[in-house]
């Protein structure tokens, strides 16, 4: 062999070798910058995301002098508590869009007066929805004809009578209507009142029921049955409702109140508020926050998102 072409064997050699050396270390630098960068931000984008990191959210949705409650679990399901007035439609049609609402789950009517089911039907008619929970008791409003020729129409809604004792469970959020046991000529007090449980945690949903039915529940449950670490106060506030009686029985950390902003009606009352005042309860109004949300973790609830 020459030794010209030997030599040009072993430079065609060398040549291989740093092309191999050239890709290995390519790849090496590839696989730390995905172990030590790539995965570092991922483990900050689970940290950011309620649902990647098992957080159940409830809204108490910013609907003006009505109740709209929207439960988004862990695993993007959600459970719809009345709708607001229907007044508000448009902006209870953006706030579902902008929470990313495409499927409910639940919808829970509470009673049948406009501004909790004011935009019922539309809803029905716009997200696809699968079950409708609902008290058995004609309305005191042209919403609740419009809400039962809707369900006439949608005949594949499952349409559930709203009484104590029903539960479901969604996602490992587990919800047990309390009351009605029977209905009342009182419309506001035949309402339906739910507690939600998401691992230790609880939220009670009052509806609009006063002073009447927070006696039957306490005189029905026991203290550990009714206590929540949220409640949703009852009838925006009113001075019917949330007696301290009921309030030291559940024994909130946070209360929410929904009602407008200057409502004509003077929610939430005086009364109301000085006694949450009183009892140390930390209070969000959705007149003066807007929406205003909770997460719950499983083993604690907080009004701060994720980080």
């Amino acid at each position: 062999m020459r030794s010209g072409e030997k030599k040009n064997r072993i430079n065609k050699k060398r040549i291989v070798i740093a092309i191999v050396c050239v890709l290995l270390i390519a790849a090496v630098a590839l696989t730390l910058y995905f172990l030590l960068f790539r995965g570092k931000n991922a483990d900050r984008s689970n940290e950011t995301d309620p649902v990647a990191r098992g957080v159940l959210t409830v809204r108490a949705l910013d609907v003006g002098q009505g109740d709209s409650i929207l439960i988004t679990t862990a695993e993007s399901k959600n459970i719809l508590i009345d709708t607001g007035y229907y007044f508000s439609d448009n902006t209870m049609m953006n706030l579902l869009i902008r929470y990313g609402v495409d499927e409910i789950e639940y919808m829970v009517l509470t009673h049948p007066h406009g501004d909790h089911i004011g935009n019922a039907k539309k809803v029905l008619q716009n997200f696809k929805t699968k079950n409708v929970i609902m008290i058995n008791m004609v309305g005191a409003s042209y919403s609740y004809g419009e809400l039962l020729d809707e369900l006439e129409k949608q005949k594949d809604i499952n349409v559930i009578e709203g009484k104590a004792g029903y539960t479901f469970n969604v996602s490992g959020a587990e919800f047990r209507i309390l009351s009605p046991q029977t209905l009342s000529e009182d419309i506001n007090e035949s309402s339906i009142v739910m507690r939600m449980t998401y691992g230790v945690n609880s939220m009670i949903f009052m509806a609009d029921v006063g002073e009447v039915t927070e006696q039957w529940l306490m005189r029905n449950y026991t203290a550990s049955e009714l206590r929540s670490d949220v409640i949703k106060i009852g009838h925006h506030g009113s001075k019917y409702s949330s007696t301290r009686a009921f309030l030291r029985t559940v024994s909130p950390k946070y209360a929410v109140i929904s009602c407008g902003k200057d409502n004509d009606y003077g929610h939430p009352h005086s009364r109301v508020t000085n006694t949450l005042i009183s009892l140390g309860i930390k209070t969000l109004r959705t007149d003066m926050e807007g929406t205003v949300s909770f997460y719950f973790y499983g083993d604690h609830v907080s009004t701060e998102p994720p980080r």
